[in-house]
C-alpha cells in the first residue's frame, strides 16, 4: 500500500536526503511530541539511500547506551563480535574488514541517550573508513554542535483537513460546530488529528446521554404544568359550586370570575431546553517560528602557504588552511597496512596523522591537497577503484586539525 504522507512533509524527507549529500552526516529531527517524527524516519529508511546497509533502533527510557550499541552492531555486521567495554567507535574499527560497505543508522527518540553517547556517534561519522550517515529523532537538541538540525512544525488548518481526508472518508463539513472545535483543539497535531474517531464516538455517547437528560427534564416538567392546571380546575369547580349554594340559601355573595380563580399564566408545553454546549472553542496555539536550513558556508580560496619539507605528521596538518580538502583513504591502528597501500599502489603525495582514542593511536591516510571541495571530488574519482571500494572519501583539513588537537 502506499505510504500516505503530506506533500509538506514528504518535501522534509526530500530535504534529509539533500543535506547528506552535502556531506552532513549526522542530523537531527526535532519536534515536540506527536508531530510524527517517527514516522518521517521510518519513511526515510524505507526510501532513501537504498544501496546502504541499515540500522533501526528506538532509544527508550530504561535502555542503556551499550544495549543500543549492541542492536546497531547487531544490524551492521553479520553475527558480530562485540566487546561491551569498548567504545561504538572502537568496535566499528575492530568489525570492519576489507569489503566496506556504506552504512544507514536511524536512532528514534534518541532524547534518552547519554550525551556522551550523542558525542561518539558523531566521532563514528568523520572515523568510519567507508561512508556513515547517522539520523536521530529527538524531542530537544542533543549537545553536538556540528550536527544539522531541522525542525518539524505543527499543520495549518488545511494541511489539517488533507491529512484527515486521507485517512477518513465520511468526515462532516468543516463548518459544522463540533468538527471545527476539534480541529481547532488538535493546533497542528498528526496524532490529535488522527484520533477522530475515537473522540467523535465519545462525543456522540455525551450528546445521547445528554439528550436522555432533557426529555426527562421536558417529561417531569410536563407533568408537574398538568398537576398544576388540574388543581386549578378542581378549586374552580368547588368554589362555582360554593356559589351555587349561597345563592339558593339568599345570603349575599360575592361573584368570583374564572380570571380571579387562576391569575397564572399557560405554560407552553413546546418550549425545549437548550441544547447549545457551554464549552468555549479553543484557539490553536501560536506556531513557533521555523529556523532557516543550514547550508554550508562558501569559504574563499585561499594559497597554502610554503612549508618546509620537513614537515609531517600531524604537524604538516596543522600548518595547512583550515579551508582546503584532502581525500581521507582509511583510517587504521597499524602503521603497515598503511605502508603495504602506499607501496603497493605505488602513491604520492600522501600524508599521515595521528589520533589517540582511549589512550589507543589511530592512523589516518590521506591523499592530495586541493583548494575547493570540488577539487577534490574530481581527483577521488581518478583513484584506483581498490581504494574507492574501501569508502575514500573527501574531507576539510579544518575536521583534521580538530581530531588532532581533541585527540592529542
Amino acid at each position: 500500500m502506499q505510504t500516505k504522507i503530506l506533500p509538506s512533509r514528504q518535501a522534509l524527507v526530500d530535504r534529509i536526503e539533500l543535506q547528506f549529500a552535502y556531506g552532513n552526516n549526522f542530523i537531527s529531527l526535532i519536534s515536540e511530541v506527536g508531530l510524527g517524527k517517527s514516522y518521517l524516519a521510518e519513511t526515510f529508511i524505507s526510501e532513501k539511500f537504498t544501496e546502504h546497509n541499515k540500522a533501526y533502533v528506538k532509544a527508550t527510557r530504561s535502555a542503556q547506551d551499550r544495549h543500543l550499541i549492541g542492536q546497531i552492531l547487531e544490524q551492521s555486521f553479520s553475527n558480530p563480535l562485540i566487546d561491551y567495554d569498548l567504545t561504538i567507535v572502537e568496535n566499528f574499527i575492530g568489525l570492519t574488514g576489507e569489503s566496506i560497505e556504506p552504512l544507514l543508522i536511524v536512532i528514534d527518540d534518541a532524547h534518552f541517550i547519554s550525551d556522551d553517547f550523542a558525542n561518539e556517534l558523531f566521532q563514528l561519522t568523520e572515523s568510519y573508513q567507508g561512508q556513515i550517515r547517522i539520523l536521530l529523532t529527538a524531542t530537544r537538541q542533543l549537545p553536538v554542535t556540528e550536527a544539522i538540525n531541522m525542525h518539524i512544525e505543527a499543520l495549518d488548518q488545511v494541511e489539517s483537513l488533507t491529512l484527515m481526508k486521507m485517512y477518513f472518508s465520511d468526515l462532516p463539513s468543516v463548518d459544522e460546530p463540533i468538527f471545527k472545535a476539534f480541529i481547532d483543539a488538535s493546533n497542528g497535531n498528526p496524532q490529535l488529528l488522527l484520533a477522530w474517531k475515537k473522540d467523535n464516538s465519545e462525543l456522540q455517547v455525551a450528546m445521547q446521554k445528554r439528550s436522555r437528560q432533557y426529555k426527562v427534564y421536558l417529561l417531569l416538567i410536563c407533568i408537574l404544568i398538568l398537576i398544576g392546571l388540574l388543581t386549578s380546575l378542581a378549586w374552580y369547580f368547588f368554589d362555582n359550586k360554593n356559589i351555587q349554594t349561597a345563592s339558593v340559601s339568599n345570603q349575599p355573595t360575592t361573584a368570583i370570575t374564572i380570571e380571579d380563580v387562576s391569575s397564572s399564566k399557560p405554560v407552553d408545553l413546546t418550549a425545549k431546553p437548550d441544547k447549545t454546549s457551554g464549552q468555549p472553542e479553543q484557539q490553536p496555539e501560536q506556531q513557533p517560528e521555523q529556523q532557516p536550513e543550514q547550508q554550508p558556508e562558501q569559504q574563499p580560496e585561499q594559497q597554502p602557504e610554503q612549508q618546509p619539507k620537513s614537515l609531517t605528521g600531524n604537524e604538516w596538518f596543522i600548518a595547512q588552511p583550515a579551508n582546503y580538502f584532502t581525500i581521507q583513504l582509511m583510517v587504521v591502528r597499524d602503521l603497515e597496512v598503511i605502508s603495504q597501500t602506499v607501496e603497493n599502489l605505488n602513491l604520492d603525495n600522501t600524508h599521515i596523522f595521528e589520533i589517540k582514542s582511549n589512550q589507543a593511536s589511530l592512523h589516518g591516510l590521506t591523499y592530495g591537497l586541493y583548494s575547493s571541495m570540488a577539487k577534490a571530488q574530481k581527483a577521488r574519482v581518478e583513484l584506483p577503484a581498490t581504494l574507492l571500494n574501501q569508502g575514500a572519501f573527501v574531507k576539510s583539513v579544518g575536521k583534521i586539525q580538530q581530531q588532532i588537537q581533541a585527540n592529542n
